[in-house]
């Protein structure tokens, strides 16, 4: 299975079980997603991040992982859905959807 297939796994499982997860499951999102190139595939599984943002920012908190400040977008999906995190900051494909999930 490639990075990018393990990738889509991931995001198929959280659909399916939602929080019901393993959390290393859910880190590696953030550590495959660093190296995919962004493509139309690659920008859909973002949008499937946001949409179940509230399974991941469980655990994409300082208290589990390191996260700092100017990391990526991703990182910071615990601030995105308490609507804190600057909507400018995150790419075209998903601020609509965040914005409408979180930012209301």
């Amino acid at each position: 299975m490639t990075d990018r297939e393990y990738l889509i796994h991931i995001m198929d499982i959280v659909e399916k079980y939602g929080s019901d997860n393993e959390p290393g499951q859910l880190f590696i999102y953030g550590s495959i997603r660093d190296r995919e190139i962004e493509d139309d595939e690659i920008r859909e599984q973002d949008r499937r991040f946001i949409r179940h943002g509230r399974v991941f920012a469980e655990w994409y908190t300082d208290e589990y992982c390191e996260i700092e400040e100017n990391g990526p977008w991703w990182d910071h999906i615990a601030k995105i859905v308490e609507g804190r995190y600057p909507l400018e900051k995150l790419p075209d494909h998903v601020r609509d959807l965040a914005e409408e999930l979180y930012y209301g």
